[in-house]
């Protein structure tokens, strides 16, 4: 099953984002099937867990790939809200990977200009 985002509406303290599922057809002349998924963010969950807005529809992504491989049961996920327990899973495993990445090192710049330079720093008074 091929998962496609759809965008999102914005309710009060909530987004609810909608995905389409389509499984793929057999043959040529066969009509695809279509199944329509919404999942619900609370807002203010996303804030307590430092996860960006635009890391939304990737959550949500995972969710529905996770739900959908373990069991077969798409009507769970037809209208599902987004936990507590979704959030923390997802934020512990994204702060494992930037953990995992090497430290940033900051190029080491010379300021004082070289001695053979023909660049000489003022001489103070």
């Amino acid at each position: 099953m091929q998962l496609l985002y759809l965008g999102f509406v914005q309710e009060a303290n909530s987004r609810r984002y909608r995905f389409q599922g389509v499984i793929p057809r057999d043959r040529i002349t066969s009509k695809s099937t279509h199944l329509d998924f919404s999942l619900c963010a609370d807002m203010a969950l996303l804030a307590k867990y430092n996860i960006r807005f635009q890391d939304c529809p990737a959550l949500c992504l995972e969710i529905l790939a996770g739900g959908l491989s373990h069991d077969d049961s798409a009507v769970q996920f037809s209208s599902y809200t987004v936990t507590s327990a979704d959030l923390c899973t997802y934020s512990s495993a994204k702060s494992a990977v930037e953990a995992a990445k090497p430290p940033r090192r900051r190029p080491r710049i010379q300021y004082k200009p070289a001695d053979s330079s023909q660049l000489k720093w003022p001489t103070l008074r």
